[in-house]
């Protein structure tokens, strides 16, 4: 499996021999998964017009996404209520990617 770093050169070879021009821009979205508050996931995903069965749908599951938090300290352990989450999506979930790309081309 070629780098990206060997797939940019071999693009830019090809570029150069057939004497064309090209334009490259990087991104770097730190925590980009992170930084999806879930208000702005559900009006992009009405700005591009997805059913609203399925918003409701997605609406309704993120009322369920809570987490806690566990600290084991001296011999004890603390654990936090649920905290709820209303920012972020999973990463390594098969939908997150394409939620992720509607929330930032929506913007």
């Amino acid at each position: 499996m070629q780098s990206s770093t060997t797939n940019i050169k071999a693009i830019l070879q090809g570029c150069k021999s057939r004497k064309k021009y090209i334009c490259m821009a990087w991104i770097d979205y730190q925590k980009a998964f992170d930084s999806v508050p879930h208000s702005w996931l559900i009006k992009s995903l009405k700005l591009i017009g997805i059913n609203d069965k399925i918003i409701s749908f997605l609406k309704k599951a993120m009322n369920y996404w809570k987490t806690s938090m566990r600290l084991h300290a001296e011999g004890k352990i603390i654990e936090t209520e649920d905290l709820e989450i209303h920012r972020g999506i999973f990463q390594g979930d098969s939908l997150s990617a394409l939620l992720f790309c509607v929330s930032s081309q929506s913007s």
